[in-house]
């Protein structure tokens, strides 16, 4: 062979491998919770999902659920003709999960087999609600999302004839639920029957929704028994926060690629560190192990010199805020935990309410590092009181930081007409179980068990008289006994409506002395009265020590 030619062919091949042409056996784009509106507007974040997979040349579209909700079928037809326009003769396989959402709205008397069929022939669905199909060799598996449909038994039959036909590969499982206690999320949202079903198998990689997260947090995969992935959302996650993000897979005989993109810039987050999972599948080594992530993973520092900045905006003030500078790791910071406390006659501080809120890992790379802010209400404070503040760091992966710490002192908070006080809440209101109808649950010395799913505090009627408009400032202080691996959520809820007055509010897992959770709201119609609205998470105890409405 000539010499040259030679010298030709070797520059070539290593070309090839340094740039990482290595072509993957398949390519699988993959979105959820999009809930599309009526408008063409809600759509466009789906169209650029479609426009960066066919960049990609992916060889299938997922869905994995919550395509629109109360916009049937207006929302759907847009969304199919945008497929449609963007792919043109070239379309790859499309995959749709049936999910909670999409049930709202296209309701039928016949029940729940006939809405799925009025679902798939909204979209031109191609395949079944639960369906399993093999792609260039790789083995799937669908799962719709609707509670009481019938799937343990099935899930465990499916994949273990996908695991005896197709020997030696990964089984992509495509859901809308998570696994509980695996992705972030979970903990909250996430299904028991579905973890115990695949905690069966190493070979399963689990792809959800639902749970609406950002893709930039690095506790959308996990590791244990098998794999979950949680693809995110094109819509709201966390406090109001948005997310433009989606997924494309690289299967390769040796591993999968998750490459994470944001779809308004097309550009891919963390490029120099895809979420990479070696094949086969080791649990003890598997990278996103939580225990082997956290003996990898560095404590969060502040920056030498940092500060706590308190601001209290007039006198009376409305709210406190706080700012500090953004503590510093490789990954972004998770979480910051937000301790307030009150000087007593003591001298000692006294623990007065908590709370956590997200760092801006979240935060394009391309927008500098913010300022952190957080607030808190006049509702918590006393006039002309010692308080102090701290913040803790925490990484990803449950490490925690150095504090930093401030005190400071209060003016005067601003207070309206009180409509409703009650230092005995469980006295002067009701707990109910659902969201109606339901039972009434009765306090042992002054503590409520929690069952889990919907509670409901309902206060006097009259409490909230008054017509669309009316401005209220909402205050409760309460004692939580959670389990460690649980969490719940807050919220007003309008009785007219059905509509929360605010984004949910998450509570500290584990025992919390002192809660308060304050809201100001405005009515939204004449008829709107609220309750108190505690739901999901594991069973626990909960005491509701003071409660206080005013009329602003």
């Amino acid at each position: 062979m000539n010499s040259k030619r030679t010298l030709s062919l070797l520059v070539l091949a290593g070309s090839a491998v340094l740039s990482g042409a290595e072509e993957p056996d398949l390519r699988v784009g993959i979105f959820t919770d999009t809930h599309i509106r009526k408008t063409e507007e809600s759509c466009q974040l789906s169209r650029q999902a479609f426009e960066l997979f066919k960049r990609h040349k992916v060889d299938m579209v997922v869905h994995l659920g919550d395509l629109a909700d109360r916009h049937y079928p207006e929302g759907y037809k847009i969304y199919r003709r945008y497929f449609d326009e963007v792919f043109g003769d070239q379309k790859p396989k499309e995959i749709y999960i049936y999910a909670n959402h999409d049930r709202v709205d296209i309701k039928t008397e016949a029940g729940f087999d006939a809405d799925m069929v009025k679902f798939k022939n909204a979209l031109n669905i191609q395949n079944e609600v639960c369906d399993k199909f093999v792609l260039k060799g790789y083995p799937f598996l669908v799962y719709p999302d609707f509670p009481g449909y019938p799937l343990d038994e099935r899930m465990t039959a499916d994949v273990r004839e996908m695991i005896g036909k197709y020997p030696g590969k990964p089984v992509f499982v495509l859901d809308h639920v998570s696994p509980y206690d695996t992705t972030e999320g979970s903990r909250v949202w996430g299904h028991h029957p579905r973890r115990t079903v695949f905690d069966q198998f190493p070979q399963v990689i689990h792809f959800s929704g639902h749970t609406h997260n950002s893709l930039r947090n690095e506790l959308c995969i996990w590791q244990g028994n098998f794999t979950a992935v949680n693809a995110g959302c094109l819509a709201t996650w966390g406090r109001g926060k948005k997310s433009d993000e989606v997924l494309v897979m690289e299967v390769f005989p040796d591993k999968i690629l998750l490459h994470r993109y944001s779809v308004t810039d097309g550009r891919e987050i963390r490029p120099e560190n895809p979420w990479r999972i070696p094949w086969p599948f080791d649990p003890e080594n598997a990278p996103y192990r939580l225990a082997n992530r956290k003996a990898h993973s560095p404590a969060l520092e502040f920056p030498i010199g940092s500060k706590i900045t308190v601001h209290a905006k007039g006198d009376p003030f409305e709210e406190v805020d706080f700012s500090f500078p953004d503590a510093e790791h490789p990954e972004g910071c998770y979480r910051y935990l937000i301790r307030l406390e009150k000087k007593m006659p003591s001298g000692g501080f006294e623990a007065v309410t908590e709370m956590d809120d997200f760092g801006p890992f979240y935060l394009k790379e391309a927008r500098p590092p913010e300022e952190i802010k957080v607030r808190f209400s006049a509702a918590v404070f006393d006039p002309h009181a010692e308080y102090r503040i701290t913040v803790i760091p925490q990484n990803f992966y449950g490490t925690v930081g150095k504090p930093l710490q401030q005190t400071f002192r209060t003016g005067t908070p601003e207070r309206g007409k009180v409509v409703f006080e009650s230092e005995k809440p469980e006295e002067s209101c009701v707990y109910m179980t659902e969201l109606t109808d339901g039972t009434v649950l009765k306090p042992q010395d002054g503590i409520f068990n929690y069952p889990g799913g919907n509670t409901r505090l309902i206060f006097p009627n009259e409490v909230w008289a008054g017509p669309k408009g009316t401005r209220f400032r909402f205050a409760i202080r309460m004692a939580l006994d959670q389990p460690l691996d649980s969490t719940w959520t807050l919220v007003l809820r309008s009785t007219a409506t059905g509509r929360n007055a605010n984004i949910r509010v998450v509570t500290p897992s584990g025992k919390t002395e002192s809660f308060i959770f304050s809201l100001d709201l405005d009515k939204k119609t004449d008829d709107d009265s609220y309750f108190l609205l505690l739901r999901e998470g594991k069973p626990g105890k909960v005491a509701f020590r003071y409660v206080r409405v005013e009329k602003l």
